[in-house]
């Protein structure tokens, strides 16, 4: 997994736009979403600010590969070969809330519809 894929993941997680996160750097948003696409090296200044704006420390942003096994459902640690990661509480806690807020916007919608459709 590419550092810009491991931002994105977190950032999307935690709820925080594009947007915010480059106005949080004092970046452009072009600019921003250049480092999430890895299109651009980023140096270990822009790590910690990165890293702040997440509420993590710079280390945990870099230890991140695609080998570590993320179970939010659980937080159980599975093994087959790989390095296990323990998914933080706090972000599985967000995980989750994010998981509801997207559930209850699907329902209001469905309500919506079902309303224009005259149920």
């Amino acid at each position: 997994m590419k550092i810009g894929d491991k931002i994105r993941l977190l950032r999307e997680i935690k709820n925080i736009s594009p947007k915010r996160m480059a106005e949080e750097l004092d970046m452009s948003l072009g600019g921003y979403l250049k480092i999430e696409r890895s299109d651009v090296d980023i140096n270990t200044e822009k790590i910690e600010k990165i890293s702040n704006v997440l509420g993590i420390k710079p280390s945990e942003l870099l230890n991140l590969d695609e080998r570590h096994i993320f179970n939010f459902s659980n937080n159980e640690i599975k093994n087959g070969g790989y390095n296990i990661f323990n998914f933080p509480d706090e972000m599985k806690a967000l995980y989750e809330d994010k998981i509801k807020l997207l559930e209850d916007k699907i329902s209001y919608q469905q309500d919506i519809i079902d309303q224009l459709k005259g149920k």
